[in-house]
């Protein structure tokens, strides 16, 4: 081989620095390159990955949240229709207690007014006792009857009556009764004095006197019974005759 070609090839096999240099300078920018954009790359799937993550995590909450909200729905629902189902338990049974109540007391009425109607009846159920009196005594009683505007029979009920209501346990027979009337007093039974209404002698009353009584007598104008110890009037006559006796209603009714 010749020394020409030798230098030729030693040229060839000569590298020049400066090229190599700068080969280099491009493969490093092409590598930094490359790396910052897989780095972008990188960064870019990383930011994806984490919002997408995060879209999940916010939609799983979001369901959680939509099922919970539900569930308390539910259950508020629940609450309420229990609410409302013993509402209408509580109102029937107040309704039933007040009818029942109500009925009860229509009961208790219809009981009572039944009862009262009996008593009414029972108490209008009156009964006739018959006596024998002497002609004069009838004729006494008739007088004393018609002095006092009522009738024989209301005025032995009457005289009767009240004699009961003041003395306990006595019974007087129709002479008493009529000896009453009369206003004469008896020794064997003073229970009851009475007074005739009008005297038969042309006497006058004038006024009537305040007494209080010291024994039982009947009003000469009602026939009711004036209790010993109680405040009576007397009349005051004019002329002769027997004093009049009377309560003080029938002397203010006059």
């Amino acid at each position: 081989m010749s020394n020409k070609t030798k230098k030729i090839d030693e040229k060839k096999t000569k590298k020049d620095p400066k090229k190599e240099a700068r080969k280099l300078k491009i493969v490093s920018a092409k590598d930094a390159r490359k790396h910052r954009h897989a780095a972008k790359n990188a960064a870019r799937k990383a930011n994806e990955a984490a919002q997408k993550e995060a879209r999940k995590a916010k939609e799983a909450a979001e369901n959680e949240a939509r099922k919970a909200k539900e569930a308390a729905e539910n259950e508020a629902q629940k609450a309420k229709a229990a609410a409302k189902k013993e509402a209408r338990k509580a109102k029937f049974v107040a309704q039933n207690a007040a009818n029942k109540a109500k009925q009860d007391h229509k009961t208790h009425v219809r009981h009572a007014r039944k009862t009262k109607a009996k008593a009414g009846r029972a108490s209008k159920k009156e009964r006739v006792i018959h006596t024998r009196v002497s002609q004069s005594l009838e004729r006494e009683l008739r007088e004393s009857a018609a002095q006092l505007g009522v009738s024989v029979s209301n005025l032995v009920r009457n005289a009767l009556l009240n004699t009961f209501g003041l003395v306990e346990g006595l019974v007087v027979d129709g002479t008493k009764v009529a000896h009453s009337a009369r206003g004469e007093t008896l020794p064997e039974v003073p229970a009851v004095v009475a007074a005739p209404a009008v005297a038969t002698a042309p006497a006058v009353v004038i006024g009537w006197q305040a007494i209080v009584l010291n024994m039982n007598a009947l009003c000469a104008r009602c026939n009711a019974i004036l209790p010993k110890g109680k405040e009576a009037f007397v009349g005051v006559l004019q002329g002769n005759g027997t004093k009049p006796i009377r309560c003080a209603q029938c002397v203010k009714a006059g």
